[in-house]
């Protein structure tokens, strides 16, 4: 999906750009299902944008777009990995959803990014 970016003429520029490639995300154990997320800063705040990817399903839908603002580029990317996180435990009940590391990997990446701060 490289260089998908959801503006729809018409539409007020979104403030997060998404883009399947750069973004973050997590995959179900299959690989069938991603949820990714990406975030950008405005002003003074941070915005998450929280996309599923469904190939079980069929479709691509927004689970949030450009939620915010959050005071730090950190906490709007836990905002992403929560919402990811829940769409799985809604989703993949049981083991099928992403594996512990991968949720882990990103955890890591939150508490690097607060210490940037």
């Amino acid at each position: 999906m490289g260089g998908d970016q959801r503006i729809v003429e018409g539409m007020a520029k979104m403030i997060v750009p998404f883009d399947m490639d750069d973004a973050a995300g997590l995959s179900s154990r299959s690989g069938d299902d991603t949820v990714a997320w990406a975030t950008a800063q405005k002003g003074r705040g941070w915005y998450v944008t929280v996309v599923v990817d469904s190939n079980t399903g069929h479709f691509v839908a927004d689970l949030a777009t450009d939620d915010g603002p959050y005071k730090t580029e950190a906490d709007a990317y836990e905002a992403g990995l929560h919402t990811a996180q829940d769409w799985f435990s809604d989703n993949y009940p049981g083991r099928g959803g992403p594996l512990v590391k991968d949720v882990k990997d990103h955890q890591r990446e939150v508490a690097r990014l607060r210490k940037r701060r």
